[in-house]
């Protein structure tokens, strides 16, 4: 899969959807766009200014944490994300859902001024 260059923006126990640089809490910024094998639980829905995205919890992950330019290691177990809901279509056009929960492989990609997890499709990797 050719890996997207982009840096992905995390706090120290969270996913930044929209990196908050006027909040005073320290962004972590992944050394490259991580790819993860992983399951994840579909929790809610929101709508922001710009974006529509669902927040996803990740229950399981390989590898289990991103390094950051800071050396920080970001643990994803556990760790809510986003999904926009334009990529909620990729996943239901070719994964199984079982209550709430999908398993799939999964990167980060930027859209505009926010950040969301998507499913690597068949044939990217």
């Amino acid at each position: 899969m050719k890996k997207l260059k982009i840096q992905v923006p995390f706090s120290v126990n969270a996913f930044q959807h929209y990196p908050n640089k006027w909040s005073g809490e320290k962004i972590y910024w992944t050394v490259e766009n991580p790819v993860f094998s992983g399951r994840l639980r579909f929790d809610s829905i929101e709508r922001g200014q710009s974006a529509a995205y669902f927040h996803v919890t990740v229950l399981s992950a390989s590898p289990s944490s991103v390094p950051t330019e800071d050396g920080v290691a970001i643990e994803l177990l556990g760790t809510q994300v986003a999904m926009f809901m334009t990529d909620i279509l990729d996943v239901l056009k070719s994964k199984l859902i079982q209550n709430g929960e999908v398993s799939g492989t999964w990167t980060f990609q930027k859209r505009g001024q926010n950040y969301g997890l998507r499913m690597v499709k068949d044939g990217e990797q």
